[in-house]
């Protein structure tokens, strides 16, 4: 049985995402920025942003089978 490994790296201004099959070969990946938000000198990022984002990467590995 083949398999293949899905790893995010959620990052402080990008989300990488990344499938290796069983030989470490890379079979998809990307890099989706992320805003920065800033309210006063609080500066933070939107975990649904985050949340989404990750989906979003989900359904265009799954649409590309």
């Amino acid at each position: 049985m083949k398999s293949t490994y899905l790893c995010f790296d959620l990052g402080t201004s990008k989300i990488k995402t990344a499938l290796f099959d069983d030989k470490g070969n890379i079979l998809y990946f990307s890099q989706v920025g992320l805003d920065i938000h800033t309210r006063g000198n609080i500066i933070f990022q939107d975990p649904n942003e985050c949340y989404g984002a990750v989906l979003k990467e989900i359904q265009i590995i799954k649409d590309k089978d």
